[in-house]
C-alpha cells in the first residue's frame, strides 16, 4: 500500500470516528491529496463522512458492559445447572437431596479444575452411570453406617472411579447435605 493510501485510510478511519468532513484535491502536479481542510490554491471536492452507528452492545443483546464478576456469575449458574443436569438419576425427577448435594459439590470442587476433574472420571467410564455423583454421595452414607473408616472408603473405593480430588469432594458433599451425622 502505497503512503498515500495509508495516509487517506488513516484519515477517514480517524474521521469515521467522529463523523467530519475530508477535503480531496489535486494540485498542479497531478498529485492527489486528502485533509482535513481545504487546499488555498486549489479546487477542493469535499467528501462528508458519517459518525459510526451507537453500539448495540454484544451480538446476544446484552449491554457489552458487564463486570468480570457478573460473567463470573453467570459461568458459575451455568455450570452448577450442567453438572446437575448431568448428575440427576436418569427418568427420575431431581429432588431437593440431589440438588442440595450437587451444588455442595460444585462449591467444593476446585473452579479451574472442575472440568478437568469431570472429563477424568468420563474417559474412566464412570461418568454418565445410572444414578451419577449423587449415588456415589449415597454410597458414602451407606458404607459409613455399615462401619466403614474414610481411608478404606475412599483409598479402596473411591480413588480409583473419581481420582483423589473428586473423591474427597464426593465424600465431604456427602457429609455436609446426605450424611451430617458422620461428621466429626
Amino acid at each position: 500500500m502505497s503512503k498515500k493510501s495509508q495516509a487517506f485510510l488513516l484519515l477517514v478511519l480517524a474521521a469515521a470516528t467522529i463523523g467530519a468532513t475530508i477535503y480531496k484535491w489535486v494540485d498542479e502536479k497531478g498529485v492527489t491529496h486528502y485533509s482535513e481542510t481545504p487546499s488555498p490554491k486549489q479546487k477542493a471536492q469535499e467528501i462528508q463522512v458519517p459518525p459510526p452507528p451507537p453500539s448495540a452492545g454484544t451480538p446476544d443483546g446484552n449491554p457489552a458492559s458487564k463486570t468480570w464478576q457478573e460473567k463470573e456469575q453467570e459461568f458459575q449458574k451455568r455450570r452448577t445447572e450442567r453438572l446437575q443436569e448431568s448428575t440427576k438419576p436418569r427418568g427420575t425427577p431431581a429432588s431437593s437431596d440431589v440438588l442440595k448435594f450437587n451444588e455442595r459439590l460444585m462449591e467444593l470442587l476446585p473452579p479451574g479444575k472442575t472440568l478437568e476433574l469431570l472429563k477424568a472420571a468420563k474417559d474412566k467410564g464412570n461418568l454418565g452411570m445410572e444414578g451419577g455423583f449423587y449415588d456415589f454421595g449415597k454410597g458414602v452414607c451407606q458404607a459409613l453406617s455399615g462401619g466403614m473408616d474414610k481411608k478404606t472408603l475412599l483409598e479402596e473405593n473411591y480413588y480409583q472411579f473419581w481420582g483423589k480430588e473428586l473423591s474427597d469432594a464426593i465424600y465431604q458433599a456427602a457429609l455436609d447435605t446426605l450424611c451430617p451425622q458422620f461428621r466429626k
